[in-house]
């Protein structure tokens, strides 16, 4: 067995991947900001220091409790959160252990010449890539020249969240990943069309549905894809966009083309239109 192959077959345990998903959203990421200095805060308190309703920050918050973010204790009808110490510096602590288990020696090759199922699978993904790419630049074309015909509610709303799909397409939301397709929407030349602040918030919120449960909130963001389902050149642009922003880092991988072939049948389009 390669070390490549050993590498595979010590995956992420559950308490790790819900820890992981809990730090994913940035939503999350802010409420746990507002305990610094405070150290308890009911629910409500929370909730009003976000601005949102008390049911979402209570979503959140079990998901930051079940990821051994927060701690929680019950007084009467309220429930107050705290940072939890010592099962957090056991997360971190495990997550370090992973990390370095990942981590490969420098004398093992990387690539094609490594000689693994993982080197053939990209080369397949690169295939698939490849194919798309020349007709990218093409796409953008396209998406430029009906520029003046796109800037209905619908296809902004269909846009942003198609590029919460391509951005969550593993059912990972990565802070790194997510950052990069913000800037991707912010210098995207057609959805200059739109506020910039409108498309990070709907970009954002839909991250959040993705986040808190992703087989059913994937259902709910392909419904907001669907609206632009009424009119064929909306509809085959949030597609071309979903395909540009997925391949902008160079590969276009297999969950990201998956979720682009979901989004088509949300929009009664054939994936094979599209190379895919």
């Amino acid at each position: 067995m390669s070390r490549v192959q050993e590498s595979q077959e010590t995956p992420v345990d559950e308490e790790m991947a819900v820890f992981l998903k809990a730090l994913a959203s940035e939503t999350r990421r802010r409420m746990l900001a507002h305990f610094s200095g405070a150290g308890e805060l009911s629910a409500g308190e929370i909730a009003e220091r976000n601005g949102l309703s008390p049911s979402t920050a209570s979503e959140h918050l079990r998901l930051l409790h079940r990821g051994g973010l927060v701690d929680a204790r019950k007084e009467g009808k309220q429930i107050y959160y705290r940072v939890a110490g010592v099962s957090l510096d056991q997360r971190l602590s495990a997550l370090q252990e992973y990390l370095d288990h990942c981590r490969l020696p420098a004398a093992l090759p990387v690539g094609d010449d490594a000689g693994t199922d993982a080197g053939a699978g990209t080369r397949g993904r690169m295939v698939v890539w490849g194919r798309l790419k020349a007709s990218a630049s093409a796409m953008q074309a396209q998406l430029i020249s009906r520029k003046q015909e796109l800037r209905s509610g619908a296809f902004r709303d269909a846009s942003m969240a198609m590029c919460a799909l391509v951005a969550a397409a593993d059912g990972i939301i990565d802070p790194a990943e997510q950052v990069r397709v913000s800037q991707l929407i912010a210098t995207n030349e057609v959805l200059q069309n739109f506020a910039a602040d409108d498309l990070q918030r709907l970009f954002e919120e839909n991250l959040d549905r993705l986040a808190l449960n992703f087989e059913h909130g994937k259902t709910t963001v392909l419904h907001e894809v669907g609206k632009a389902k009424k009119k064929t050149t909306e509809a085959r642009a949030v597609i071309q966009i979903g395909i540009i922003i997925g391949g902008a880092d160079g590969a276009f991988i297999e969950s990201e083309q998956a979720i682009v072939r979901e989004a088509c049948r949300a929009l009664g389009l054939p994936p094979q239109e599209f190379g895919l």
